[in-house]
């Protein structure tokens, strides 16, 4: 199964949305720091290409909630804010399936921007070991998609968003 094979879901539209929560993953791993690309600056003084990055992982993070039946929205919106664990059940429910989504869109941005793969990385180059399936890929790389995951609700409150259940778990999504 892949996101090919699922409709396309209703996803906010919004590019200061976006910018938004592209700025919480961001400040959400400055706070971590333990990632090798966590960087310090702040998000005024990120060049384009990172601030991209982490526009098109805010995209991903509301298409995977999506499919499971999550939608994010501003920490104004009168419906309530779903529990964290009860959007970490979910993640459980379809961890895999997640997992590899955000790796496949991690990628699809990578070659969209000229990355290629290689053995060994070389920013420089925009070589990366990683920029294969995410079957192929050792279990070290595996979990940080899997971290990532589960890290979308912490990314959405620093962002100052919140998460709601909408209850429609995609079509394709529910018959597993």
């Amino acid at each position: 199964m892949c996101l090919k094979d699922i409709k396309k879901e209703k996803v906010i539209e919004d590019p200061k949305f976006y910018e938004k929560l592209a700025k919480g993953y961001h400040k959400f791993y400055q706070k971590k720091g333990k990632e090798e690309s966590s960087d310090n600056r702040s998000w005024e003084q990120l060049p384009p290409n990172i601030k991209a990055d982490n526009i098109a992982a805010a995209k991903r993070l509301i298409r995977n909630l999506s499919l499971i039946g999550f939608q994010v929205v501003d920490k104004h919106d009168e419906r309530k804010e779903a529990p964290e664990y009860e959007v970490n059940k979910a993640i459980k429910k379809f961890e895999s399936f997640l997992a590899e989504e955000e790796h496949k869109g991690w990628m699809e941005t990578k070659l969209q921007n000229g990355w290629r793969y290689g053995e060994k990385r070389d920013d420089s180059k925009k070589i990366h070991p990683c920029l294969r399936p995410f079957k192929e890929l050792p279990e070290k790389e595996k979990m940080k998609d899997i971290y990532q995951i589960y890290n979308y609700p912490k990314i959405v409150k620093e962002a100052g968003l919140k998460i709601v259940n909408t209850g429609e778990v995609s079509p394709v999504l529910a018959q597993t």
